[in-house]
Order: structure tokens, then sequence, then C-alpha cells
């Protein structure tokens, strides 16, 4: 996978990171496998569920693609907040 993100980018002229394209899974089992990280870790999710991101997350400015393995194994509100919290963080600077 993770070849196959530095071919991708060398493609796209982008500079390639660990952030760039970033690939999570539900389960660190599964993250270990894929040596990746839980979509939870990489997207700042808690199990508080007030918790707001920390939007000092500077790592997200080059990432141009998150692959969450297994996609069809999260709920709706995972997502949800998934897609929350991704906002935050790479937006911060822009507001």
């Amino acid at each position: 996978m993770r070849n196959y993100a530095k071919n991708l980018c060398n493609f796209l002229k982008v500079d390639f990171d660990k952030r760039t394209i970033m690939t999570t899974t539900l389960t660190g089992v599964a993250a270990v496998s894929i040596n990746g990280e839980t979509t939870h870790l990489a997207c700042n999710i808690s199990i508080h569920k007030d918790t707001k991101p920390q939007p000092e997350r500077e790592e997200f400015q080059n990432t141009i693609m998150i692959i969450i393995d297994e996609i069809s194994f999260i709920s709706r509100k995972t997502l949800e907040i998934v897609s929350r919290n991704l906002n935050i963080m790479v937006y911060v600077d822009q507001n």
C-alpha cells in the first residue's frame, strides 16, 4: 500500500510523507497489518463524546487522501465525526 501511495504521489508530483496518503482501519490489529493507524487515532476521535479535535495538528496540511480500510463496518455517526474532525483540523489555519 505504501509503495502504491509513493508512486501515486510521484505521478502527481506531490511530496510524499507519512501523512500525504494516510491508511487507517477501525481496529488496532488491522492497523498493524496494513502498516497504518486506527481511524480513531488518525482523525482524533475520542471515546469521550463531547471532545473536540485539537486544531493544532499541522500534520494534515499536506494530506491529499485518507484510506479507511473496511469502511463498510463504520457507523454513520462515526463517519460524520471523522468528516467533522478532519474539516476542523485541515481548515483551522484558513479561518
